[in-house]
């Protein structure tokens, strides 16, 4: 097994979205709580295996695509360094340890993780290619974030976060939209890129 190559397919870069897991820790002023930083971390832990399983997904679906890409074809599935059965198995073997990690923390976390898990699958297969939806489903997966990290430490989350996390996240979703169209000069390799 290439370990580099594995490392980038599951895109360890885009962890850092994970980190909305810990805005309810310190908006609760949890901080000062170490069993909460220790679920947090868990629920961090568990986040990144499942949005790795979903990148894998998503790749493997995209991979003809990719390879119109002028940087997306150099990725290892794309590029078949990894093939399609392998991404599966990994991002199936990534699911069952975040729903392990999750149900540890709560059935609850176990419960948004796995609706995330199938978020981003229905995403992968055909939601992506709708637009509108495509940003509403980018911004409810960051809102299932915040709301992963409340549940591992049983903190309600306020309408003003769950609001204002989407709100932002739907705006990100655009302007990167807007900048991938751009970068491609009429060469898009997504529908949905013409619409926005």
């Amino acid at each position: 097994m290439n370990i580099p190559v594995w490392i980038k397919a599951v895109r360890p870069t885009h962890w850092l979205k994970n980190g909305l897991i810990f805005m309810p820790l310190v908006f609760a002023q949890r901080w000062n709580h170490p069993l909460d930083w220790v679920r947090v971390i868990l629920a961090f832990v568990a986040f990144c295996a499942v949005a790795s399983a979903g990148y894998l997904v998503n790749d493997v679906q995209d991979r003809e695509k990719d390879r119109l890409h002028p940087t997306k074809k150099n990725r290892p599935i794309a590029s078949g360094v990894i093939t399609s059965r392998q991404a599966y198995s990994v991002a199936l073997f990534f699911v069952f340890v975040a729903l392990g990690l999750g149900w540890v923390l709560s059935p609850t976390v176990a419960g948004a993780l796995l609706g995330y898990a199938v978020l981003m699958y229905a995403y992968s297969c055909g939601l992506k290619r709708v637009p509108i939806i495509d940003l509403l489903v980018i911004a409810l997966g960051f809102v299932i974030r915040i709301f992963v990290g409340g549940a591992a430490i049983s903190v309600v989350l306020s309408g003003w976060l769950i609001g204002c996390t989407f709100i932002v996240a739907l705006l990100l979703g655009l302007g990167k939209r807007i900048v991938e169209l751009q970068r491609m000069q009429g060469t898009e390799t997504r529908k949905t890129l013409g619409f926005y």
